[in-house]
C-alpha cells in the first residue's frame, strides 16, 4: 500500500523520507538523485543515498513509502545520446543500508 508517488516529503512512523536532484558528486557534469531518511524523534540521518551515472542527468525525484518501509523512487532520466525518460528504483526495509536498486524504465 504506497500512498501516492509526491515530491513533497513523506512522515511514517516518526520518519521523514525526501528526495532532491543534486550534482553528481563523482561526475560533476551531471545530475543525481538523492534521498534520505531522518528520525524526527531523535534528530538523527539514518540513511542519505545518492543514485546517478556518469553521462546521466537524474532529476525531478519523487518518493514514496509503504507501511513497511520500503521505498520507491521515482525520476527522469536522460543524457547527450538518449531523450528523457521515466524511471524508478527501489529499496526494500529488508536490503542494507545505502542499497538502492538499478535504474530501471517505467512501462
Amino acid at each position: 500500500n504506497f500512498t501516492w508517488i509526491t515530491k513533497a516529503p513523506v512522515l511514517r512512523d516518526g520518519l521523514l523520507y525526501a528526495a532532491h536532484a543534486i550534482r553528481n558528486t563523482q561526475h560533476t557534469t551531471y545530475s543525481s538523485i538523492k534521498y534520505f531518511v531522518f528520525d524526527i524523534n531523535s534528530n538523527t540521518l539514518i540513511e542519505e543515498v545518492e543514485q546517478g551515472d556518469d553521462g546521466y542527468f537524474f532529476i525531478q525525484p519523487a518518493i514514496t513509502v509503504d507501511k513497511d518501509h520500503n521505498i520507491a523512487l521515482t525520476y527522469s532520466k536522460s543524457s547527450s545520446t538518449s531523450y528523457i525518460g521515466a524511471y524508478y528504483s527501489t529499496r526494500l526495509s529488508t536490503d542494507p543500508p545505502g542499497l538502492l536498486s538499478s535504474s530501471k524504465v517505467m512501462t
